[in-house]
């Protein structure tokens, strides 16, 4: 028997600005998360480099999925979070949310919410054909940003992938791991601060803290993907230990959607740029470079 990330939500905190994300602590029974943590599948994850230059090594569910020594346990975890049943989870969570941030969403679509079709995620996202069979593709990567020498940023204040509806963050943090750093933090922007076009990258100067959000055991951070949801993560290390997470996303690419529902600032230059990016990467993929 595996749970849901959400099944908790009634419990969960919600921001303190009003924007569409919670904070669900002990998100998982003690005891499965337990499971879980002991034996987190962290050496499946491949490494990719992430925006800041610390390494991130990341391992999606299809990859995970396809591993022999994935254990049971994880394997239908995996397996749930990537299913129809899960994103019946999600709207019951988010779906008000999600209609009053996207209001033509289901015109986009030609259907409500609760009529969408959902399964895995491949990777190459809007580039690989099979992602575009259902409404809402869904993924949970595996992450684990290793030990570091030095303070390092993970990732600085940043907007999500235009694509994405859909995130929730559940941290693995070790037993052992006592030292600082590492957090979440939400931000709104800094009086006169802009977001660049995509990719939304904000420079720190234009954002101002609100919500920190501890890298705790068992807490889940779920969030829709919006302009209010600004967010980052605190500096960390010198430190011995990894961060550990599973990184939970829901991507549309059908509908009439060709820049991404995301509304994010964008020239039209920009959209254009952003459609002939799409296009060379497919090129990319189905070339097999």
């Amino acid at each position: 028997m595996t749970y849901s990330i959400l099944a908790r939500a009634e419990h969960a905190r919600p921001s303190v600005s009003g924007a569409p994300y919670l904070v669900i602590e002990n998100a998982l029974p003690a005891d499965f998360y337990a499971a879980l943590a002991a034996d987190f599948p962290g050496a499946l994850a491949a490494g990719v480099s992430s925006t800041s230059g610390e390494t991130v090594l990341r391992c999606p569910a299809e990859k995970a999925m396809a591993q022999p020594q994935l254990s049971p346990l994880w394997r239908d975890f995996l397996a749930y979070h990537t299913s129809q049943r899960f994103f019946a989870d999600i709207v019951r969570v988010w779906g008000d949310a999600i209609r009053a941030h996207y209001p033509d969403l289901a015109e986009n679509f030609g259907k409500p919410l609760e009529a969408f079709t959902a399964g895995p995620r491949r990777p190459g996202g809007e580039t690989v054909s099979d992602n575009y069979q259902h409404d809402v593709v869904l993924d949970c990567q595996i992450c684990v940003n290793p030990p570091v020498a030095t303070p390092t940023t993970p990732r600085g204040p940043h907007l999500d992938r235009q694509f994405k509806l859909f995130a929730a963050l559940l941290y693995f943090r070790e037993p052992q791991d006592t030292d600082q750093g590492g957090d979440l933090l939400f931000y709104k922007l800094a009086q006169g601060g802009v977001i660049k076009p995509r990719p939304a990258k904000i420079a720190a100067e234009n954002v101002t803290a609100l919500d920190r959000i501890s890298y705790a055991p068992n807490t889940l951070v779920t969030f829709i993907n919006s302009p209010l949801c600004i967010h980052g993560v605190t500096p960390r290390g010198p430190t011995p230990h990894p961060r550990r997470y599973i990184n939970f996303l829901g991507e549309c690419y059908s509908g009439r959607n060709r820049d991404g529902y995301f509304a994010a600032p964008d020239h039209w230059v920009n959209r254009m740029a952003l459609r002939a990016q799409r296009h060379w990467r497919s090129l990319r993929h189905n070339l097999g470079a």
